[in-house]
């Protein structure tokens, strides 16, 4: 049976990735804008709208945390404890929407396991004893570069104890939200709350350089997020993690929990991704990890380890195979000094 130095050696080549501090761009779902926290009247206009959705559609639904638009955001967050819908209220939304767009459903999949819907709200506008919202129903597992979905108006009126909702009305067509798509000819109709930055231009295959540099950039973002999942999503299937020729890890399973080992190993990770360069029908991607060893059984120990991963990409972008290499006897000699 190896030790657990060597198994945590093991792991370290998974690192890929560099763990920026910089501010995030603004995202469709993420924090940007004038923003408020919710109060009444709206919050119990809004508490109402959630209460009158079928226990089915509430159950597989998850509440984006902003509701509103540029000119107005509200943070739902407050309502997390009373709202029969689930709120986004750890923003995991957001990162997911700046990712790469090939993953997009798949990383939501293992954030949110038993939904499958996105519902956005409008502030509600609120005259007299009436009221009305926009709700944006999205499809989360269809979300890749296109997030597509319907939207209703709600309509409520105030009553005795609070407010009830009269109405659902769906309106004409569907909507989607276009982020990082292929350029292509005609208009898209925007969601009022969407960021509306221009599409991408049109790349190549899954070994085109700018693809594999997104590619790298989304396996940052897993990384950074400390959750297993995220980073075992950015293999195939069947893909297979191979370090230092030892045992290979096959299946997003098996290479979720070694991820898991190593990000308990080392709490305060920082990586950086030195170059990315292609080798025949490979690709190189050099890292550096910087990071302390405190976590259960750990030796206390600093550690700053560099080493290298060979990339076989597969047809559907994902990583089908990933050679790691660093220097084992320089890392174990890190993990012992005194």
């Amino acid at each position: 049976m190896m030790s657990s130095v060597r198994l945590l050696a093991m792991t370290l080549v998974l690192v890929t990735v560099a763990c920026t501090a910089a501010p995030p761009p603004p995202t469709h779902f993420g924090r940007w804008g004038p923003i408020t926290p919710i109060r009444d009247p709206e919050r119990a206009v809004i508490l109402a709208a959630l209460a009158a959705l079928p226990a089915e559609e509430a159950h597989a639904t998850v509440l984006a945390r902003y509701a509103g638009d540029r000119d107005r955001r509200l943070d739902l967050a407050p309502i997390a404890g009373e709202s029969p819908v689930g709120v986004d209220a750890a923003d995991k939304l957001a990162p997911i929407d700046t990712g790469m767009p090939e993953y997009r459903h798949r990383v939501f999949e293992y954030d949110f396991p038993t939904k499958t819907t996105i519902l956005e709200l409008s502030v509600p506008a609120i005259r007299g004893d009436s009221a009305t919202l926009t709700a944006w129903h999205w499809s989360a597992l269809e979300w890749k570069c296109a997030l597509p979905g319907i939207a209703e108006t709600v309509t409520l009126r105030r009553a005795e104890g609070g407010w009830v909702v009269t109405g659902r009305t769906p309106q004409r067509g569907s909507v989607r939200i276009e982020k990082d798509c292929p350029a292509r000819t005609g208009a898209v109709p925007q969601n009022p709350a969407a960021s509306n930055r221009p599409a991408s231009r049109k790349e190549g295959g899954p070994l085109d350089p700018a693809r594999v540099e997104r590619l790298a950039v989304g396996y940052t973002a897993a990384w950074c997020s400390r959750e297993p999942a995220r980073v075992a999503s950015f293999f195939g299937q069947g893909g297979s993690l191979q370090i230092n020729g030892g045992p290979p890890a096959v299946g997003r399973a098996a290479i979720e929990e070694t991820v898991r080992g190593f990000m308990t190993a080392f709490p305060d990770l920082v990586v950086t991704m030195d170059q990315v360069v292609s080798r025949g029908p490979a690709w190189i991607y050099r890292w550096t990890l910087i990071g302390t060893n405190t976590g259960p059984g750990g030796t206390g120990r600093p550690v700053r380890i560099s080493g290298y991963e060979e990339w076989t990409i597969g047809g559907d972008g994902s990583i089908e195979r990933s050679l790691g290499h660093f220097d084992e006897a320089d890392y174990r000699r890190q993990l012992s000094a005194r």
